[in-house]
């Protein structure tokens, strides 16, 4: 049931910033998109946050790309006129530059989760196909441990 609602929450959250992203595009407005960037980030921190031990690099990736991928933009963000006019006036980028960058960080953040997925995937897999294996050989095992031990009953007895 917890389960259930947690999926479906991230499920929600996905969404959400990825409609987000799409109208921050489509409009231009970087705050939008650096809005459903942070939204993107923050699923994917819950996501690494639910099995901290499995996922500890991906959980350890994400704090470092805040660290230098999100976190002065935020502080732009907050204390400035807004994230291009600031690069503009302080960088002399261009604001079609400033929207690819965000547009990239935010495939990179998608990129970043449907590789965890596929990660996950194939060790449950994995997993499945060792157990399998796991219970063939130990039914090959018994099978021959019963006809050794049918062997040396009846040579007993002859």
């Amino acid at each position: 049931m917890v389960a259930d609602r947690y999926r479906s929450f991230m499920r929600i959250v996905r969404i959400l910033s990825i409609i987000l992203a799409v109208l921050g595009v489509v409009k231009g407005w970087e705050n939008l998109l650096f809005g459903a960037i942070l939204i993107l980030w923050g699923h994917n921190m819950m996501f690494s946050l639910k099995n901290q031990e499995g996922r500890l690099p991906f959980l350890l990736f994400h704090i470092t790309f805040f660290t230098f991928l999100l976190g002065r933009p935020l502080l732009t963000i907050l204390h400035s006129d807004g994230l291009i006019l600031y690069e503009v006036k302080r960088y002399q980028a261009t604001a079609e530059s400033v929207m690819l960058a965000l547009e990239l960080i935010f495939l990179s953040l998608i990129g970043l989760w449907m590789g965890a997925q596929l990660s996950l995937y194939l060790e449950k897999a994995e997993k499945q196909t060792y157990e399998a294996s796991k219970m063939k050989d130990a039914s090959k095992n018994k099978i021959w441990e019963t006809s050794g031990f049918d062997c040396v009953y009846s040579k007993l007895f002859m």
